[in-house]
């Protein structure tokens, strides 16, 4: 009976051993170490998950590391000027008479300025010429319809006049108030010699003419200084010329 309690020990023993040694084994060929996904980093195991985060563990080779995710701040407001200040979009484009401030929220900018003050005289139209809001405004027929030179606050009016001796745009093209007016890929031009010439507009294609000056008048290289409005441009077909009213 003893020498079968023997037996039975050594065993037991031997069963230990082996199982020891196989736990000492299970990570003996493992070197890798646990690694936080994209987007999260690492932070103390002992640490607490921080109130709306999301923390995960990582284990590898018995080790084991607690991971919270990687909060990526987006941006994608505009900047925007202050009430009663105009917006301008880059500092080339700040009228030279105000002091323009630069606003930035997100990488981008926009340019902020008081609106500008300006004192100096408005437009008015030439002596014995009507005043009108715009062009649709001038009576229909034979008159003159313009629109007056630019104040130094940059505002113009719209004049018209039954001046007919500014002459008319020739057969088969169309008058407009302002060059502004000749519709894209045309043929425009002005004719007359008054102060404020007539616009005329026709198809590319079908203009081959040659601007003449009036009579009364002499062709010029170019105007003397000084001399507006008796030196006048005349052009017809994209061909310009120059025109000097004749001394009395």
């Amino acid at each position: 009976m003893r020498r079968f309690l023997m037996m039975i020990a050594v065993i037991v023993l031997a069963a230990c051993g082996s199982d020891g040694q196989d736990g000492e084994n299970e990570w003996s060929f493992c070197d890798a170490e646990p690694v936080c996904p994209e987007q999260t980093f690492e932070i103390p195991m002992e640490s607490s998950c921080p109130q709306g985060s999301e923390c995960t563990e990582v284990s590898e080779c018995g080790q084991t590391i607690l991971c919270k995710e990687e909060i990526i701040e987006t941006c994608d407001g505009m900047p925007g000027c202050p009430v009663g200040e105009v917006e301008y979009q880059s500092e080339a484009d700040c009228p030279a008479e105000v002091t323009c401030t630069k606003a930035e929220m997100c990488g981008n900018s926009v340019w902020c300025a008081e609106p500008a003050v300006c004192d100096g005289p408005e437009p008015e139209c030439p002596e014995g010429a009507h005043q009108v809001a715009s062009s649709a405004d001038c009576p229909q027929g034979d008159v003159n319809c313009y629109e007056s030179e630019e104040s130094i606050c940059g505002q113009t009016v719209w004049c018209w006049d039954e001046n007919l001796d500014c002459g008319e745009c020739p057969e088969g093209a169309t008058q407009v108030a302002s060059e502004s007016d000749c519709p894209a890929d045309t043929s425009c031009y002005a004719v007359g010699n008054c102060t404020f010439p007539i616009w005329c507009w026709e198809p590319a294609e079908m203009c081959d003419g040659m601007p003449v000056c009036p009579e009364e008048t002499t062709q010029v290289e170019e105007c003397p200084e000084g001399e507006e409005p008796f030196c006048f441009e005349e052009s017809l077909c994209g061909t310009t010329i120059y025109c000097l009213a004749e001394s009395s």
